[in-house]
């Protein structure tokens, strides 16, 4: 793992844990060993599992659901449910960033992290985290 990573809290976006449980995906072997290597609490936005499960249902049907649902909960993941608030916030950054496009999910994901005061997201969407400036940190540190 790379050197000076600390044990802090990390959001996980729909890319990454996709390619966690993807053997197929082309950022498997990237992501699992960030998943397994990184110190700290994974936490998984809420949010992000329609989206996610709609591709696990793409790539191999409700079988492929079923195991990521039973990885999900027998794993080192921590769901964390959004609040009423975040959902305020993400409607303001999607007004404030509507030229850029950024999508729900990540404007979901970026008022979690913000109302969490976390700044680590494991992700491979470098476009639209990369672009936001957060509101509790000059960047977020974007993984792997």
């Amino acid at each position: 793992m790379e050197a000076g990573l600390t044990s802090v809290e990390s959001l996980l976006d729909t890319s990454f844990q996709l390619a966690v449980l993807d053997q197929d995906d082309r950022n498997h072997a990237v992501s699992r060993r960030h998943f397994v290597a990184l110190p700290g609490k994974l936490l998984l936005p809420a949010v992000i599992l329609p989206e996610l499960m709609y591709h696990l249902n793409s790539i191999g049907g409700t079988h492929a659901v079923i195991k990521g649902l039973r990885t999900i909960q027998a794993g080192r993941l921590e769901i964390v449910e959004h609040q009423a608030a975040d959902y305020h916030r993400a409607t303001e950054i999607l007004e404030n960033y509507s030229d850029s496009r950024i999508d729900f999910v990540d404007a979901c994901i970026m008022a979690l992290a913000e109302r969490l005061t976390i700044t680590r997201i494991l992700t491979f969407d470098r476009r639209d985290f990369g672009l936001y400036r957060p509101a509790h940190c000059e960047y977020f540190d974007l993984l792997p």
